[in-house]
């Protein structure tokens, strides 16, 4: 049977969130007592009649899914609940490996609200998730994915947003699932192995080179597979220049395992000389010839890729000429490129 063209969010213009529900409770109880409410309000009520039949008639389609939503306390409860995860449920995501902190009750306990779980079970999902995936079946589910889209190991938090126009679309897009990944378990195998290069690659060199400068990527590992990911769907799609700006925490990473810069190259800068060849012999403190300091954290690189159908791309990652701004190196690049190429081919060429 047909179901509700919009939430019970349009009943109520200008008013979202918390003060939408507490709205709620004014209406009824202007509708159990005109004198119980301040005269100004009263007035609203009375001027504007017609959301009573509104509300009326969305009941009536909300019930003719074979959902029943109860009393407007309860509704009202029901989306000051859900309006209280999509604000703070971010909170609580699931991002600490070694379980700090507690969970929010507030989050987890749906009897703070006044409500049962048979009140869940029984609210429509279009009340509470009007973009939910289809195997979303009655109100308690509903809760539990908003609780899995803002509370989980990635989450959300955009309620802030003043345009609501912009909101609305991050909604849509947040809560309809399509964001939440499915990875197969061979490709979470890939991933593993990739981050575990990433984090011995690290500790090879806090091992190995003790005491000299350097910028790690810890913390931030997972660029590296970000990386892959968008430079993969870039080239797929026709992309054939890719320029990279950095500064220098990470970038001995990326040239490693993004842009393909050999180990032993990298190894050799740590003993001060520019490749392999030249590394002072065992037991030396002089230096044949080269640099010294953190050179190699400034220099970039440039390869060639291929994407699933063989196409040819040029990925480069610009010389850092500066410890605090790199978005001139990438700027310099596109520029010269979209003049070497002509303007008509700048949708073509990607800065990150």
């Amino acid at each position: 049977m047909k179901k509700p063209v919009s939430g019970n969010r349009a009943k109520w213009p200008g008013f979202h969130g918390p003060n939408q529900g507490y709205v709620e409770e004014l209406y009824e109880m202007f509708l159990q007592d005109p004198d119980s409410v301040d005269a100004d309000i009263r007035e609203y009520f009375e001027q504007n009649s017609e959301l009573e039949t509104s509300f009326s008639n969305e009941s009536n389609q909300v019930i003719s899914t074979g959902k029943t939503a109860g009393s407007p306390a309860k509704i009202a409860a029901v989306l000051r609940y859900a309006d209280y995860i999509r604000s703070y449920g971010h909170l609580s995501a699931n991002i600490y490996p070694l379980q700090f902190g507690s969970k929010d009750p507030q989050l987890e306990d749906y009897e703070k609200w006044g409500l049962a779980e048979a009140d869940l079970t029984d609210m429509p999902v279009e009340l509470i998730c009007p973009n939910a995936p289809s195997s979303i079946k009655n109100g308690k589910e509903a809760f539990q994915f908003l609780k899995k889209v803002y509370s989980d190991t990635i989450a959300y938090e955009f309620e802030h947003v003043n345009e609501m126009a912009e909101k609305e679309w991050l909604r849509q897009k947040v809560e309809s699932g399509e964001l939440i990944p499915k990875v197969e378990n061979e490709r979470k195998t890939r991933l593993y192995e990739r981050l575990t290069e990433v984090e011995n690659f690290e500790k090879y060199l806090h091992r190995t080179f003790v005491g000299q400068k350097r910028f790690s990527i810890e913390g931030l590992d997972s660029m590296v597979p970000l990386l892959d990911e968008v430079i993969s769907g870039a080239v797929n799609n026709g992309v054939e220049t890719i320029n990279i700006g950095m500064a220098h925490r990470g970038r001995l990473n990326i040239l490693a395992h993004v842009l393909g810069k050999p180990y032993e190259m990298i190894f050799a800068e740590f003993q001060h000389a520019p490749n392999k060849e030249l590394v002072p012999s065992e037991g030396s403190i002089g230096i044949n010839f080269g640099w010294t300091g953190d050179v190699k954290y400034h220099l970039g690189l440039d390869r060639k890729i291929k994407s699933d159908n063989t196409a040819n791309a040029r990925l480069t990652l610009a010389n850092n000429p500066s410890h605090l701004e790199f978005a001139g190196a990438v700027l310099r690049a596109l520029r010269a490129l979209r003049r070497m190429t002509g303007m008509n081919r700048v949708t073509r060429n990607m800065t990150q």
